[in-house]
């Protein structure tokens, strides 16, 4: 298991004080040889922390072939006389096609089992895995996952037409919902093949076997041979990714040619999203050239488009730097993962959430940050909350508590929540990888029939489409319904309160209703109480989740909660904030980290007010300061990359507070040096 960094109540409170306190020594006025904002400039600077196209939303992950199969004429995708090795299609095994299509995501539309019941457990996404033309049979396994692509421009026989997708994107939208798809760019389907020392060719007949044609070109690979090294990172950027053709994202032909593919299918059948495979292992480069290509080219139909990437990685620091740094807008949150499922297991406690919301500010920059990140509890890759819950301390007589702990981590925090199909009734899987993918409808896997489940019995020759009464799935229906009713719980700031053990909370501030929210968490298996600051002072928090009791913070604003054994509960102040007309000067202060090459910016405030802070850099010679990020919890923080070309160069840095009444100040310039 990973370090699951457990936190005791001594060392949460020193720490909470570490993460409060400036990094660094704290410049005044003196120091500065740049005059700070103007008023004007200081008030355009003062933004709030931005929030992208899928903020406010939860998504369903759906695997095509797995969910429903609405037309089974197209099993053997056309083929006549076809066998698992020709068209790949059989439903008793794991590894292949089990018939699973567009037409049976879509359903009736507004009624049956497709669309309108992911619907109808309040999900705003539906998520897709890659729907395009495969080869269909590699080895031992079919491409019934979608990650084995020969056409980039056309749907897969197996999964129904082009025209059937375009009905499926506009279902959704009918619905209000929006549609993710998944897509790859790292690598293609297994066509090029090897001779004499590593040389590269494509087998005769298969000449043409990829579109568009610029795929056809061996020049357009690395052509490396497959990776074996994955801690090497020459390796796994440049190498076959077990055996799938690397594609070269270093050519010019490739970025445009992948900014034409991508945006055809938001500009002609409406997508709003990508979720971008195997991005850790595209080259560092790509995404910047990329991304601003699909921004153009589909800004007239789609202008809130947006993309979150799988680098797949737990670690905070490697992750947020690729989210700092490679072009994306977002990332899968695989730290939050780590770490919430510990805690809902039982493995760890509350220094695992302290954990995750310190590491937030890593994230922020202009235009990204740890809000807009995508979180989940399991995926097709490494096995589903059930299974993994089970690895982090749940027991068969805990799981249940344990896995609806776990759902309510991830819909109450921030990020957008992303729930894997199937684990809304229970599915556990015996693994990862294809142990994970079982059918929502009737299955022929003998496994899968027998197979537990969180909630009881094995499903047996069942359908999973028709369960309507599974605890979790009513749980995740009611959490989707309260962030409805209340988004600060889907977007509003988050700042963490406390914790001791088992038990920890955070605030969620509406801004538009000057509104604090109250969220506790506990997986202990007695109630437990901690006593925690808020900014509301002298005020009833009413219960409106789980079965807390209100309570009532003093006039410091202390508050005592108790939170249940294995539970959430969520409590909104009946007074608004406190009107804060006053100006509150932030202290600047920064330090570096070497080893990551940032600068860590952290600003403090003398006030209890859910501020904003946003800081902003000028560099030499420059006339006007550049925004570089907002933060709106403290401890108020930002890491600020920088490049061996800086060295040795002095920038300004400053740093504006605005309290939730609107009111601006600056702080002193601060001069740095880059090593």
């Amino acid at each position: 298991m990973p370090n699951l960094r457990k936190v005791t109540k001594y060392s949460l409170a020193i720490a909470s004080l570490l993460a409060l306190a400036a990094p660094g020594i704290a410049y005044s006025a003196n120091a500065s040889t740049v005059a700070a904002p103007t008023a004007t400039e200081a008030a355009a600077l003062a933004q709030p922390e931005v929030r992208n196209g899928l903020a406010s939303d939860s998504i369903y992950f759906v695997m095509t072939d797995r969910y429903a199969n609405g037309d089974t004429s197209n099993d053997h995708a056309g083929i006549v006389g076809g066998t698992p090795s020709t068209d790949g299609f059989d439903p008793t095994s794991d590894s292949y096609y089990h018939g699973g299509d567009l037409k049976g995501l879509t359903g009736g539309c507004t009624t049956g089992t497709g669309l309108a019941r992911i619907h109808n457990m309040g999900f705003t996404t539906v998520w897709v895995t890659p729907p395009f033309k495969q080869q269909y049979v590699q080895g031992d396994s079919a491409a019934y996952h979608g990650y084995w692509i020969t056409d980039f421009l056309n749907i897969d026989p197996h999964w129904g037409t082009n025209a059937d997708f375009k009905d499926m994107v506009t279902c959704a939208h009918s619905l209000g919902m929006k549609v993710v798809l998944d897509i790859v760019m790292n690598h293609t389907a297994d066509i090029i093949k090897y001779k004499g020392f590593g040389t590269a060719y494509i087998p005769a007949g298969m000449q043409a076997a990829k579109n568009p044609a610029w795929l056809n070109k061996l020049t357009n690979y690395h052509n490396n041979g497959d990776v074996q090294d994955w801690s090497n990172k020459f390796q796994y950027q440049n190498g076959d990714f077990f055996g799938l053709d690397d594609v070269k994202t270093e050519n010019a032909e490739v970025v445009n040619g992948f900014a034409d593919v991508y945006s055809q299918w938001v500009n002609n059948y409406g997508v709003d999203a990508f979720r971008v495979d195997t991005a850790k292992h595209v080259d560092d480069a790509f995404f910047a050239k990329w991304w601003p290509k699909i921004v153009s080219a589909t800004a007239a139909n789609k202008p809130k488009v947006t993309a979150f990437g799988e680098f797949f990685d737990s670690n905070a620091d490697t992750l947020s730097g690729y989210v700092r740094n490679r072009g994306l807008p977002s990332a899968l949150d695989f730290a939050f993962q780590t770490d919430a499922v510990a805690y809902a297991g039982g493995d760890g406690d509350a220094g695992n959430l302290m954990y995750i919301l310190n590491n937030d500010d890593k994230f922020t920059t202009a235009t990204k940050n740890a809000y807009n990140l995508v979180t989940f509890l399991g995926n097709h890759d490494m096995g589903r909350v059930g299974y993994n819950l089970l690895h982090a301390g749940a027991t068969t007589a805990t799981l249940l508590k344990a896995d609806l702990l776990a759902h309510d981590l991830m819909f109450l925090n921030r990020g957008t929540p992303s729930v894997y199909y199937g684990d809304e009734v229970g599915m556990i899987g015996w693994g990862g990888d294809k142990a994970a993918r079982e059918d929502m409808f009737p299955t022929q896997a003998g496994d899968w029939k027998v197979e537990p489940r969180v909630t009881g019995p094995a499903i047996g020759s069942g359908s999973s489409l028709t369960i309507t009464d599974n605890p979790i799935m009513k749980r995740i229906t009611d959490l989707n319904a309260l962030r409805v009713k209340y988004p600060a719980l889907a977007s509003g700031a988050e700042i963490f309160r406390g914790g001791d053990s088992g038990i920890a909370a955070v605030s969620r501030i509406d801004a538009a209703d000057r509104r604090e929210f109250l969220v506790g968490f506990n997986n202990a298996k007695t109630d437990k109480t901690l006593t925690i600051p808020t900014s509301t002072p002298n005020t009833l928090f009413k219960s409106v989740w789980g079965t807390g009791s209100d309570a009532t913070s003093d006039a410091t604003g202390n508050l005592t909660i108790t939170v249940p054994a294995y539970s959430s509960i969520v409590l909104r102040a009946e007074n608004q904030l406190p009107a804060a007309t006053t100006a509150v000067k932030p202290v600047l202060s920064f330090d570096f980290d070497r080893d990551n090459k940032t600068v860590n910016l952290s600003a403090t405030l003398a006030t209890s007010d859910p501020a904003t802070v946003s800081f902003a850099l000028k560099m030499p010679g420059a006339k006007t300061w550049t925004f570089l990020g907002s933060d709106d919890a403290a401890a108020y923080r930002l890491y600020w990359d920088y490049t061996k070309a800086l060295h040795g160069k002095k920038i300004a840095f400053v740093a504006i507070s605005k309290t939730t009444s609107g009111a601006i100040a600056t702080s002193n310039v601060a001069m740095v040096t880059i090593p």
